[in-house]
């Protein structure tokens, strides 16, 4: 008598913490359905392509039927102590088939600021939709005005993609 006195003190032990943690699990899932877990969307957004070529402003834009593809467009500032002709300026995504370019030749004197955008996009209409994050690598191949070689400035733009 005495041993089934203890089997059952075990089982309803056993029990009720096995009802204790189905219920941790069923909010765990209800918490992760409705997006509290998402942490690309506690994250900020940023733009950094170094101190010489400072991204000031970003605008990651979806495809619509009347413009066509999406574009990606960034206020740069020249921060070197000498001019620079940009001569072509891309993003792409690892995580998507997507690739952004633009080969327009922009001149910059030292303090000036300029808008590129790389709007020539491929693979990214089905990728970008509105208010999703995304994070895009970028490059900016630059001469200086005293230089004949051509240098390449990598960064990164990570933010919501808009209408």
């Amino acid at each position: 008598m005495k041993h089934n006195r203890k089997s059952q003190v075990a089982l309803e032990f056993l029990t009720t913490y096995g009802w204790a943690i189905m219920v941790v699990m069923i909010m765990i899932g209800a918490l992760a359905y409705f997006g509290i877990f998402n942490i690309q969307e506690q994250l900020p957004e940023r733009c950094n392509f170094g101190v010489q070529l400072n991204c000031a402003d970003w605008l990651i834009s979806e495809a619509d039927e009347n413009f066509g593809d999406p574009s990606v467009k960034m206020y740069i500032r020249n921060n070197f102590q000498e001019g620079i002709t940009i001569s072509r300026f891309t993003v792409n995504s690892e995580d998507y088939a997507c690739n952004c370019s633009s080969s327009s030749t922009i001149y910059l004197e030292s303090g000036d600021t300029a808008i590129l955008e790389a709007n020539d996009c491929e693979g990214c209409s089905s990728f970008f939709n509105e208010g999703d994050k995304v994070k895009l690598e970028g490059t900016i191949k630059y001469i200086k005005q005293t230089g004949k070689f051509n240098h390449t400035q990598k960064g990164e733009i990570f933010a919501t993609i808009m209408p």
